[in-house]
C-alpha cells in the first residue's frame, strides 16, 4: 500500500507540469506553426515587393534622365506617322489633297473590301494597312511629282498597284496625260495595351530610333481638313482637263 500510495503521490506531482506541456504543445501545434508559416509567405512577398519596388526606382531614374518635353514631341510625331486607329474619311481626305496639290484630276476611288471587313471584324496586329484605289488623270510631269512628294509626307503613305490607261496629248503640246488607276497605301498600329512587366526594364532609344525621328521631322505632315459639298463621284468632261 506503501509503495501505492508513493506512485499515486509521484504521478499526481508529475500530472500538472505534463499537462502544461502537453497544452504548450497543442497550442504550438494549433496555432503557432499556421503563423509561421504565414510569417514566411508574408516575407517572401514583401522581399518580392521590395524587389520590384527597386526596379521602378531604377525606371524612375532612368526616365528622370529624359526631356519631357521631348518625349511628348517625339511620341505626337509618331503617332502621326503611324495613327493608331483605321480613319476612313482621313485617308479619303489625305488622298484628295494629295492629288489637288498636285494637279492630278481624281475620277473616282474604291477601298479595298477586305479593309472594310477587317475593320468590321474589329481584327488587330502591330502594323495594319489600309487601301484605297484610286482612278485619276494627270500630266507625266504632274504624276512624278505626286510620286517623289508621297514619300515625305505624313501620315505614312506608299503607292503601289500602278495601272496606266490611255495616254494622249492635253491642250498644251508640252504636256503629255495619261490616266491610270493606282492603289495608295496608309498604315495604322494600334498602341500597345500593356507597357511592360516591373520587372523588366525599359526598351532603350537607339542612335538608330533618334536618326528615324530626325528624318520624320523634315516630312509634310497632312491635315484632314473640311471637304467641300460636292457629289460623291466626279464626271469625266469639261472638269477633267485631261479628259481623253
Amino acid at each position: 500500500m506503501r509503495k501505492k500510495t508513493l506512485l499515486t503521490e509521484t504521478l499526481e506531482e508529475f500530472a500538472l507540469p505534463m499537462g502544461i506541456i502537453f497544452f504548450i504543445l497543442l497550442v504550438t501545434i494549433v496555432f503557432l506553426i499556421p503563423k509561421i508559416k504565414q510569417g514566411f509567405e508574408l516575407r517572401k512577398k514583401i522581399v518580392g515587393q521590395e524587389g520590384k519596388i527597386d526596379k521602378l526606382s531604377q525606371k524612375l531614374a532612368d526616365l528622370s534622365t529624359l526631356s519631357e518635353a521631348e518625349l511628348f514631341d517625339s511620341s505626337s510625331l509618331l503617332l502621326t506617322a503611324l495613327p493608331q486607329e483605321k480613319d476612313f474619311y482621313r485617308t479619303l481626305v489625305m488622298t484628295k489633297q494629295i492629288l489637288n496639290k498636285n494637279n492630278i484630276f481624281l475620277e473616282s476611288f474604291k477601298f479595298a473590301p477586305g479593309e472594310l471587313a477587317e475593320e468590321t471584324g474589329k481584327k488587330t496586329s502591330s502594323l495594319s494597312p489600309l487601301s484605297v484605289s484610286v482612278s485619276f488623270a494627270a500630266t507625266f510631269e504632274d504624276f512624278m511629282r505626286m510620286l517623289n512628294e508621297v514619300d515625305k509626307i505624313l501620315p505614312l503613305v506608299r503607292v503601289e498597284g500602278l495601272k496606266v490607261g490611255s495616254m494622249a496629248a492635253t491642250e498644251s503640246a508640252s504636256l503629255f496625260g495619261f490616266s491610270g488607276k493606282m492603289n495608295l497605301v496608309s498604315f495604322y498600329s494600334p498602341l500597345p495595351k500593356v507597357l511592360g512587366k516591373p520587372e523588366k526594364p525599359l526598351p532603350r532609344i537607339s542612335n538608330q530610333d533618334r536618326q528615324l525621328i530626325e528624318e520624320l521631322k523634315s516630312f509634310y505632315q497632312y491635315q484632314a481638313e473640311a471637304v467641300s459639298e460636292e457629289p460623291a463621284s466626279a464626271g469625266v468632261g469639261r472638269d477633267n482637263p485631261f479628259s481623253l
